[in-house]
């Protein structure tokens, strides 16, 4: 069963990107804007497509392993006790993978909105 989905032309959600990502090394104010083919945050500027995105997920600070908070270039201290964290992972047109992190504040509603996108584009790759 193909699962359809309404949605508006482009949802833009503010967030703060905390790292992750090699050629933005510092942390920024930012807008995820959901349009229906990709994920664009204009203040890189940066556009994902969904197809791109390996996997979406919160995280609290426990989480982020030590490993993690040096690989993606955070400091301990900027992260808040029991505050979840939205992790975006994809890999670019050059197969590098990215694991950007955000602090977002309706990360209930953007996560699974994202989540949904990502498979409906595998979905479409897929099917001959």
């Amino acid at each position: 069963m193909k699962m359809i989905f309404k949605r508006k032309e482009k949802i833009g959600y503010k967030a703060k990107y905390l790292g992750g990502h090699s050629a933005f090394p510092k942390p920024m104010k930012c807008e995820i804007q959901l349009l229906p083919d990709h994920i664009f945050i204009p203040e890189m500027p940066l556009k994902i497509r969904y197809e791109q995105i390996e996997n979406v997920q919160s995280m609290t600070k426990e989480k982020l392993t030590v490993m993690r908070l040096l690989l993606l270039n955070i400091l301990a201290f900027a992260l808040k006790k029991k505050k979840l964290y939205m992790v975006l992972t994809y890999k670019d047109e050059f197969d590098v993978r990215h694991n950007m992190v955000f602090d977002v504040k309706n990360i209930e509603e953007v996560q699974p909105a994202i989540y949904r996108r990502m498979i409906e584009a595998k979905q479409k790759t897929t099917i001959p």
